[in-house]
C-alpha cells in the first residue's frame, strides 16, 4: 500500500493529488474540514480517499482514478456553494447524457465525463 503524505500549508486552500500512478490510498485528509479547491485526478491505482469531515469547499474534482470506487464522496455533491465533479473513476468514462456542467468554463465532452453534443457552451 503507497500512502501519500501531505503537507497542508495554512497560506493556500488549494490540494492537488494528480498523476501519482503508486498512490493506493489518501486517508491523511480525513480531517480536512475546508477547503477552496480540492483535485484528486488520473491516480491509476488509487483505491481510497477518506474525505469523511469535509463541510465546506468551492470546487472538488475527483476523476479519473480508475480503481477508486467513488460511493464514499457522494455526499460531498450537496455541500453548500459547491462545484463538485466526482465523475468517471471505478467505471471508466461517465459520457453522461444530459451533462450535468452547463456553462462551467470546462469541455466535459472531452474528458469524456459527458457525452459528445451534450457540453455545446463549453465545447466551442
Amino acid at each position: 500500500m503507497t500512502r501519500l503524505a501531505l503537507v497542508l500549508e495554512s497560506n493556500t486552500d488549494r490540494r492537488r493529488v494528480e498523476g501519482l500512478a503508486a498512490l493506493t490510498d489518501l486517508t491523511g485528509l480525513s480531517a480536512l474540514r475546508a477547503v477552496d479547491i480540492i483535485n484528486i485526478e488520473n491516480n491509476a491505482s488509487l483505491a481510497r480517499v477518506d474525505l469523511s469531515a469535509l463541510q465546506s469547499a468551492s470546487s472538488i474534482r475527483v476523476r479519473k482514478n480508475p480503481t477508486l470506487d467513488d460511493t464514499p464522496l457522494a455526499r460531498l455533491r450537496q455541500l453548500p456553494r459547491v462545484s463538485a465533479k466526482i465523475v468517471s473513476n471505478v467505471s471508466g468514462p461517465a459520457r453522461l447524457r444530459p451533462c450535468p456542467w452547463l456553462a462551467d468554463g470546462e469541455c466535459d465532452e472531452l474528458t469524456e465525463d459527458c457525452a459528445v453534443g451534450t457540453d455545446s457552451l463549453d465545447c466551442r
